[in-house]
């Protein structure tokens, strides 16, 4: 009688345990855990991939602001990664004593191993052009991709994009491009003859530089 009492009392599982190969990771999650346990060791690879993370992003900002502010309209952009001291000095505004967003360590100015990196590589000390054609550099390309997908998808949400297609807009654009282009009557034609043409490379800059700013 007893054993059939405590059979009676034992009920079924709604849903069998999981035989998934992650199933531990799913519990945890459903628990209100984090996907990696908490371990020191888990601690230092996280610490590490935010640190891998932060050190080109510190480049990607400084050179997509150079690009939309210094090189600009440039029609043969050949060095638009060769990004000048004086980018490599902007304060960083999530470091540094004058930030009030401070989130990492040291100074405001570019980290010291993206400083390194730029002079070395991973190959040793030689000219920039060296280094730049053998792609032992940053890969600046990748940020230019992140902008790229956020001018195709300009429709997605936020209010920039209204603000690109406004009379306001359109107007400083265009006082943009005449002084860019002061003294060239070759590209003041051109701006002439293809006007939008000239102002939809103006709009994918200002992406450059609010891409920039956000980094």
């Amino acid at each position: 009688m007893t054993t059939s009492t405590a059979a009676a009392g034992t009920k079924t599982p709604l849903i069998p345990p999981s035989t998934h190969r992650y199933a531990e990771v799913i519990h945890r999650l459903e628990a209100g855990g984090s996907m990696l346990p908490d371990t020191p060791e888990n601690l230092q690879q996280i610490i590490g991939i935010y640190k891998a993370y932060a050190v080109p992003m510190d480049f990607y900002w400084r050179d997509l602001l150079y690009i939309a502010e210094q090189v600009f309209l440039n029609p043969l952009p050949a060095f638009k990664y060769f990004i000048s001291k004086e980018y490599l000095d902007l304060p960083n505004s999530y470091a540094g004593d004058q930030s009030k967003l401070r989130i990492w360590r040291g100074g405001e100015k570019a980290h010291p191993e993206l400083l390194e990196f730029m002079a070395k590589g991973e190959t040793r000390a030689m000219p920039k052009l060296l280094h730049h054609l053998w792609h032992d550099r940053v890969n600046m390309e990748f940020a230019e991709a992140c902008m790229q997908a956020m001018l195709w998808h300009q429709g997605m949400g936020g209010r920039f994009n209204d603000y690109l297609a406004s009379d306001a807009y359109k107007a400083n654009a265009d006082s943009a491009i005449k002084a860019y282009f002061r003294g060239n009557p070759l590209m003041l034609g051109l701006y002439k003859l293809f006007p939008d043409m000239v102002l939809e490379q103006v709009k994918q800059l200002s992406y450059y530089s609010n891409l920039g700013l956000f980094w």
